[in-house]
C-alpha cells in the first residue's frame, strides 16, 4: 500500500491517498510480456459508442481481478478505484468514469435468475441501483406460510396452460419485494401422479403487472432449454484439445441449433416447440429412398410413417418462402 501524506510544516496540504497495489505489478508485467492486451486490441472492435472504454481495456482489467482478488462482477467499479490505475492498464480516472461500473445507458436493465442466485444483499443492491429483477425463491417455512395465508379469491387462473393441468398465480409481500407464486397441478387420469398444488416463487422489484412478470421471469428459462439441446448435439463431442477447433465448433453447432429451430418455427409455427431428438428423428432422420427416375428424384416415404404429414407441411412451407434478392 502507498500513502502520499505531508510534513506539518508545509505551507500548502497535501490530500491524503490509498491505493492498494498487492500482486498487480507482477500481473501487469506478466500480461505485458504475454501481449494479452495487444491481442485484444487486435480481435476486439474500437469506438463503439455505447461504452465508455474500450473492451480490450476492461477485459484487462478484469482479468487482474480474477487473477488477484475475484470481485464479484457489480463491484469490479468499487475495486478498480482502490488500485493505481496504471496496474490495471487504464489510465487516471478511468476506474471511475468508465464501463467498469454498471452500464449507463438509457434503457432499462432487467435481471432474472432462478432460485441459485437468491440473495437478499443483492436484491438490496440491484435495487439501489435502478435495475429491476425478477429472481427466484427457495421454498423455505417462511415462503411457504405466506403461501399458505394467500386467499383462494385472490388466485389468478392462467388459460394458456395445456388442457392436461392447472395453473394459477397470487401475489404476496415478501419483506420489501413482491413475491409471486405460480402453483400447478394435473387433472384427469395423470391428477394422481400429483394430486396436490406444487408451488413456485420468486421476489421482484419490478411494478409490472401481475402476468407480465410471471411471463416475464419464466421466459428466461429458455437458454436451459437451448443448452440442454446443444448437449445432445454438437456439444456432446465437445470440448477438443485445440482452441480454434473449440471455436470453429461452437459457431458450427450454433447454426446447425438455430437452421433447426427455424425449420419447426416456420413450418409448424403454432406448435410447441420441439427438442433436438425429436426434430431429428421426425424431420431429419427420415426412413426413406430416394429415387430417379426419368432423371426425375422422387422421395418415397414409408406408407405408415407416423410423421409423413407433418413432414409435407413444414417442407411445403420452406419452399414456399420467397427466394433471396
Amino acid at each position: 500500500m502507498a500513502d502520499l501524506s505531508h510534513s506539518p510544516h508545509s505551507p500548502q496540504p497535501f490530500e491524503l491517498a490509498s491505493e492498494h497495489l498487492g500482486a498487480l505489478p507482477i500481473v501487469q508485467a506478466f500480461l505485458v510480456r504475454a501481449g494479452v492486451t495487444r491481442l485484444l486490441g487486435r480481435r476486439l472492435p474500437e469506438g463503439d459508442a455505447r461504452v465508455a472504454l474500450p473492451a480490450a481495456r476492461v477485459i484487462g482489467a478484469l482479468i487482474c481481478n480474477l487473477c488477484v482478488s475475484r470481485e464479484p462482477l457489480y463491484g469490479i467499479g468499487e475495486w478498480a478505484g482502490r488500485h493505481e490505475a496504471g496496474l490495471l492498464g487504464l489510465e487516471a480516472g478511468e476506474s471511475e468514469n468508465g464501463n467498469l461500473h454498471w452500464p449507463q445507458c438509457g434503457g432499462l436493465i432487467v435481471i432474472r435468475a432462478d432460485i441459485g442466485f437468491e440473495n437478499h444483499k443483492l436484491f438490496e443492491t440491484l435495487n439501489e441501483r435502478g435495475i429491476e429483477f425478477s429472481i427466484g425463491v427457495k421454498q423455505s417455512s417462511r415462503v411457504r406460510r405466506l403461501i399458505e395465508q394467500v386467499p383462494e379469491s385472490d388466485w389468478v387462473t392462467l388459460t394458456d396452460y395445456p388442457d392436461g393441468g392447472e395453473a394459477q398465480i397470487a401475489e404476496v409481500t415478501f419483506g420489501k419485494w413482491r413475491m409471486i407464486v405460480r402453483r400447478t397441478r394435473l387433472l384427469g387420469e395423470q391428477a394422481d401422479l400429483f394430486p396436490s398444488w406444487r408451488h413456485h416463487s420468486f421476489a421482484t422489484n419490478r411494478t409490472v403487472p401481475l402476468l407480465t412478470a410471471d411471463i416475464d421471469h419464466r421466459d428466461h428459462a429458455q437458454i436451459e432449454l437451448v443448452i440442454r439441446d446443444l448437449k445432445d448435439q454438437a456439444l456432446a463431442h465437445f470440448p477438443s484439445g485445440n482452441m480454434h477447433a473449440n471455436s470453429a465448433w461452437t459457431a458450427i453447432a450454433a447454426l446447425a441449433h438455430n437452421l433447426g429451430r427455424w425449420t419447426t418455427q416456420i413450418g409448424q409455427p403454432n406448435e410447441p416447440v420441439q427438442t433436438a431428438r425429436s426434430r431429428r428423428r421426425r424431420l431429419f432422420a427420415v426412413p426413406a429412398r430416394l429415387t430417379r427416375t426419368s432423371r426425375i428424384w422422387t422421395l418415397r416415404m414409408p406408407a405408415r410413417w407416423p410423421w409423413q404429414r407433418q413432414f409435407h407441411t413444414v417442407l411445403e412451407a420452406i419452399r414456399a418462402l420467397p427466394a433471396l434478392s
